[in-house]
């Protein structure tokens, strides 16, 4: 639910505004053919966009909260601060890494396919499904998870 709307967000701002007419729409499919996999690639690509101007109001929130808290509760507080902080970056870099995986993979794949004939990639048959190649709530959970690993193993010293 989070992914697709932060595709569908994502969508708005990279597809053009202005509707195209009938005829435009005919000749945007007979020279234009759908690619889904640079359509993947831009998926990916404006995902981590969002993630990355997502990170930055919220690192900067973190890290005034973490100087409000231990201004207010001493150093108790900023080792918990600490680990909170790094379990968050951590989880942020897991789910970075697998979308940026998905895009380079997804760009691969582009210029594979560009490389064969329209018949050569019909004899090829399907391709071989490697790790899971679309985005979901799962990369969300799986980011959480990892995030409650490392923080229950602190952070660094």
């Amino acid at each position: 639910m989070l992914t697709e709307w932060l595709a569908a967000l994502g969508e708005r701002l990279t597809r053009p505004s202005l509707p195209f007419s009938d005829e435009a729409q005919q000749l945007i499919k007979k020279y234009a053919p759908p690619t889904p996999e640079a359509d993947r690639q831009v998926r990916e690509g404006t995902l981590v966009a969002i993630h990355v101007a997502l990170m930055i109001p919220l690192v900067a929130s973190w890290g005034i909260a973490g100087w409000i808290a231990t201004a207010v509760g001493g150093d108790g507080t900023r080792g918990a601060v600490l680990r909170l902080g790094w379990a968050l970056l951590v989880g942020w870099l897991a789910v970075m890494t697998l979308h940026l995986g998905r895009y380079y993979d997804a760009f691969i794949c582009r210029r594979r396919c560009a490389g064969r004939t329209g018949a050569g990639r019909e004899a090829s048959g399907a391709r071989p499904r490697r790790w899971p190649r679309r985005s979901s709530d799962a990369d969300f959970v799986l980011g959480l998870a990892v995030g409650v690993g490392v923080f229950m193993l602190g952070a660094p010293k």
